[in-house]
């Protein structure tokens, strides 16, 4: 799977350098959407079989509301620490670091309010973290537990790493997963801003 994933993105960054007319995308978001909602569908589905994940949601949902807090002031911690070891602007740093892995989000934004380098670099970085994720997910999850793979997830965990998440931390995981992701997804967005405006 891990080489399936680099491959597949290597591929497509290739053809989308040389070879596909990007009119040619509109279409196939499309679809791309309703696959994910299928995968998701799928693991909701698994979910909701699991009454017991349930459950322990409920009685753990003070763990549960604080994770998606510590993901994010740890992102934004090891941003603005790499930011300092490459010379960029504290701003630019936690900017980037702030998509907490919404790589299509961040570079949107971080680009429009800081310039097409700061959008690059956001959405490089956080391009990366949700690949890491799919690639060393059962690595994280034996290493760091469910938490720590949830955390290294972010944003993504409520939808694109999801999947990789439950197959390899367990069911246990996934309600604390699609809250801490759908959080964080919130979050993203007002963090930029606000760092934008403290320009």
């Amino acid at each position: 799977m891990t080489l399936l994933v680099v491959i597949s993105v290597t591929a497509g960054m290739l053809a989308g350098r040389y070879l596909v007319d990007p009119a040619w995308l509109a279409p196939v978001e499309g679809w791309i959407t309703m696959a994910l909602v299928l995968l998701l569908a799928t693991v909701g589905f698994e979910l909701g079989s699991d009454r017991r994940a349930f459950i322990k949601a409920w009685q753990n949902r003070k763990r549960l509301l604080t994770l998606p807090w510590v993901v994010a002031a740890a992102s934004l911690a090891g941003a603005g620490a790499a930011g300092f070891l490459a010379r960029f602007s504290l701003l630019e740093a936690l900017a980037a670091g702030a998509g907490f892995g919404w790589y299509s989000l961040s570079g949107v934004l971080v680009g429009r309010e800081f310039g097409a380098e700061a959008g690059a670099v956001a959405f490089l970085a956080n391009l990366m973290r949700e690949l890491s994720v799919l690639m060393l997910a059962p690595y994280l999850a034996r290493r760091a537990g469910g938490g720590g793979l949830v955390g290294a997830a972010g944003a993504t965990a409520m939808d694109s790493t999801l999947p990789s998440i439950v197959k390899a931390a367990g069911g246990q995981v996934a309600v604390a997963a699609f809250v801490s992701g759908a959080a964080l997804s919130v979050l993203a967005p007002i963090t930029i801003w606000l760092l934008a405006a403290m320009r």
